[in-house]
C-alpha cells in the first residue's frame, strides 16, 4: 500500500446511462511504487484511482415492454473483442493502446460498462512481478469522466518523459458511472488509453501486464432490464525496453491486431 493517500472529490458528471456516484483516490506519495491492482467482478482499483462502478445497474426513464424484456441475451458468438497498439511511445507522446467490441451478429444488442466502454481499466498489474502501468483515457466519452490535475499535497499534474518512460504526476479522479450503448450489426464500441507509469517510481520492467474485466450484455436496443449475460474480457500488454510492444485480447470471440 502507498504510504499516503488523499481522498479527492469525484467528478460530478451526468453521462449516458446511470450515474452510480463519484469517488476517487489520488496517490499522496508519488515516490512509492504502486500496489498491484485487484480485480473482482469486473472492477479494479489501485495506483491512484478507484475504477468506476462498471457493474452498477443502469436506470431507464421509460417502461420496458414485455416483448423487449423477453428478448434473449446475445451469444458470445455475436461479438468480437479486439485489442491493438495504436502507436509506440516517442519523445513527443506516450504509447497508446485501444480496445474494441464489435457486433458481428445479425441482431442488435446493448452493452453496459464503466466509463471506458467496452473495457474500463486504470492500473494494470504485471503478470509475473510487482510492476504496474497506468492507463489514462485518450478518447471520448471515457476522457469526459476522468479528471486530472494537481494533487492536494502539492504535486503538479504533468505528463513528461523522464528516466526512460512516460510519467503521469499529480492526481486522477474518476466518475463512478455506467455507460449504456446499443450496437447494431456491424457497429463497434471503442476506447483508447495512453500508457504511463504513475509518479516517480521505476519504469515498468519488461514482461506482460494483464487486466480482466466484465461487461453486461442484453438483447435488443437500449434494453437494460431484460434477460442479460456477462462477457468476461481480458487485455494483456507486453512491455519491452520502456515501450509497449504488443497488445492482445481474450474473451468473447477475441481477436488481436496488436503489433
Amino acid at each position: 500500500m502507498p504510504s499516503r493517500r488523499t481522498l479527492l472529490r469525484g467528478l460530478g458528471t451526468a453521462g449516458v446511462g446511470a450515474l452510480a456516484g463519484c469517488n476517487a483516490f489520488a496517490r499522496g506519495d508519488a515516490t512509492t511504487t504502486p500496489p498491484k491492482s485487484s480485480t473482482k467482478n469486473g472492477s479494479s482499483s489501485s495506483n491512484g484511482t478507484t475504477s468506476p462502478a462498471a457493474n452498477a445497474p443502469a436506470t431507464s426513464s421509460s417502461n420496458t415492454s414485455s416483448s423487449t424484456s423477453a428478448t434473449p441475451p446475445p451469444s458470445s458468438k455475436d461479438a468480437r473483442f479486439e485489442a491493438s497498439l495504436v502507436r509506440h511511445a516517442t519523445a513527443d507522446h506516450p504509447a497508446r493502446i485501444a480496445a474494441k467490441l464489435t457486433n458481428v451478429g445479425d441482431r442488435s444488442f446493448t452493452v453496459m460498462d464503466g466509463y471506458g466502454l467496452p473495457f474500463t481499466a486504470s492500473s494494470v498489474s504485471q503478470v509475473h512481478g510487482d510492476g504496474s502501468i497506468f492507463l489514462y483515457p485518450a478518447s471520448k466519452p471515457a476522457s469526459t469522466y476522468v479528471g486530472y490535475g494537481d494533487s492536494p499535497n502539492g504535486t503538479k499534474g504533468t505528463t513528461t518523459q523522464s528516466s526512460g518512460c512516460w510519467r503521469l504526476r499529480g492526481a486522477a479522479s474518476t466518475a463512478a458511472i455506467a455507460l449504456v450503448q446499443t450496437l447494431h450489426p456491424g457497429d463497434s464500441a471503442r476506447v483508447a488509453y495512453d500508457v504511463f507509469v504513475f509518479g516517480d517510481g521505476p519504469c515498468p520492467s519488461n514482461g506482460r501486464y494483464h487486466a480482466a474485466h466484465s461487461i453486461g450484455a442484453s438483447g435488443g436496443a437500449k434494453n437494460t432490464q431484460g434477460p442479460s449475460t456477462r462477457w468476461h474480457l481480458g487485455l494483456t500488454i507486453s512491455y519491452e525496453g520502456g515501450d509497449v510492444s504488443k497488445v492482445t485480447a481474450t474473451g468473447v470471440g477475441a481477436g488481436s491486431n496488436g503489433h
